[in-house]
C-alpha cells in the first residue's frame, strides 16, 4: 500500500505532536513532580480514549484476562516510559531527551527478535537497525557536542 499525500500530511501532524510533547514536558516537569506529570498526561489520554469510544458506541470489555493484558501494556508500554523520560527531563534538556526516545523503536525490533516467534530479523530489519542507530548516534553526538549539558543532581 502506497501512502497518500493524506497519509504524509497526518505523519508529519503526528511527528509534531510527539516531538512537541518533550518541550511541553520541559515545562512541565520544571513545575510540577514527575510522577504526577505521567499521572495526568496518562489519564488525560484515558478520558479522550473513553470520550471517543463512548462517540463510538464501543463497550469496554469485561473479561479479566483482557484487562490483565490492558494493565500491563499500560504500564510496559506507558507508566515506566513515560515515568523515566520525565524524570530524566528534570536533568536533561527536552531535545535530548527526544533523541534518546528515538531509539525505542530500534529497540524494539531488536528485543521482538527474541521475544516473538514471528519477528525474526531479516536483513532488511538489520540494516534498518544499523542505519537508525547511526543516525540517531548522529544526533545523539551533535546535541552533546553544541553544549548541551547533563546535571547530575
Amino acid at each position: 500500500m502506497r501512502m497518500t499525500v493524506v497519509d504524509w500530511g497526518l505523519l508529519g501532524f503526528l511527528s509534531i505532536l510527539w516531538a512537541g510533547t518533550f518541550f511541553f514536558t520541559s515545562i512541565a516537569v520544571g513545575e510540577l513532580p514527575p510522577l504526577t506529570v505521567v499521572f495526568l498526561r496518562v489519564s488525560i489520554a484515558a478520558l479522550a480514549l473513553l470520550i471517543y469510544l463512548g462517540i463510538r458506541g464501543i463497550t469496554l470489555p469485561k473479561n479479566r484476562q483482557v484487562w490483565k493484558a490492558f494493565l500491563t501494556m499500560g504500564i510496559l508500554n506507558n507508566v515506566i516510559p513515560f515515568s523515566l523520560f520525565f524524570w530524566a527531563q528534570t536533568t536533561i534538556p527536552g531535545g535530548l531527551a527526544s533523541i534518546a526516545n528515538a531509539a525505542t523503536p530500534v529497540f524494539s525490533i531488536a528485543v521482538a527478535h527474541y521475544m516473538l516467534a514471528d519477528e525474526k530479523f531479516t536483513a532488511n530489519k538489520f540494516f534498518g537497525v544499523v542505519l537508525a542507530l547511526i543516525g540517531v548516534g548522529f544526533l545523539f553526538g551533535e546535541e552533546v557536542s553544541s553544549g548541551a549539558s547533563v546535571a547530575i543532581s
